[in-house]
């Protein structure tokens, strides 16, 4: 395919769906395939065409929400073509607006139907903040999710534990919210803990809850250590132990299962 430039949504084009977020929700819920509305939304340019390239590509449109395979391949074709780009383009709020509302409008829609205006603060727009906020967008959490836990050192597969993860995105969603988020040494280190142990222990039952705590203890961890000189091995080693620990605990009430957007 051919080369096309990176865009940002404009100041002005952010800050209009800020200040009017019902009225975005209701355009994006009446017009799913078609992004034509944002055209008249504002009457200064809406998006900016920036020095940088990337070789054009497309994402498939999953049927739904559910569609793990659909989903887990979108993040890989994400990845593999925008990971060369700045680490200051890839945190840019602008940069992914601009993907959500134009390139892969009807995508992001089908990724994340809108359920209301916290939907579309919250993983839309960034309201979390920055760090939290990229983890929570739609398609830029698909593309570190893939970053965090590609394997270079697997020759084979480097995106073995990547696919283990996104077949119970609870496995890694609690590991990309809080500050140590961007060492990817730690959560492929958590990732190889949980599939050690679940390998080890085919008998019990995986506990989306598991991984709430699991993200507390990693906390306390580098509250004792520093996270940062602490090697994959390491992480490895503790979040097995933790679990090891946590499903030997006597289960005194039934595990209630998160329903919440992953």
């Amino acid at each position: 395919m051919s080369k096309i430039n990176v865009q940002y949504a404009s100041d002005e084009f952010t800050e209009a769906l800020r200040r009017n977020t019902s009225k975005v929700v209701k355009n994006l819920n009446n017009s799913p395939n078609s992004n034509a509305w944002i055209y008249s939304f504002i009457s200064t340019d809406i998006f900016i065409k920036k020095k940088y390239t990337i070789e054009d590509f497309q994402l498939k449109k999953p049927k739904d929400d559910k569609d793990y395979d659909v989903i887990y391949e979108n993040a890989i074709t994400l990845y593999k073509h925008l990971n060369h780009l700045p680490g200051f383009v890839l945190s840019d709020e602008r940069f992914w607006l601009w993907l959500m509302f134009d390139k892969f409008y009807e995508v992001t829609l089908a990724l994340m139907p809108i359920k209301g205006n916290s939907t579309f603060n919250d993983h839309w727009l960034f309201k979390q903040g920055i760090r939290r906020g990229i983890f929570f967008g739609v398609l830029s959490r698909l593309f570190f999710r893939v970053k965090l836990s590609i394997d270079q050192h697997n020759q084979e597969d480097p995106y073995y534990y990547t696919k283990y993860a996104f077949k119970n995105q609870y496995r890694i969603r609690e590991l990309t919210w809080r500050t140590y988020s961007s060492e990817s040494h730690i959560v492929l280190g958590a990732l190889k803990g949980i599939e050690q142990f679940f390998d080890k222990n085919k008998d019990i039952k995986e506990k989306n809850n598991s991984y709430v705590e699991l993200g507390k203890y990693i906390s306390q961890l580098g509250s004792v250590k520093l996270l940062d000189i602490m090697d994959e091995q390491y992480i490895q080693n503790k979040v097995y132990g933790f679990l090891d620990n946590y499903y030997q605990k006597p289960d005194t009430d039934p595990e209630l299962e998160l329903d919440i957007e992953v």
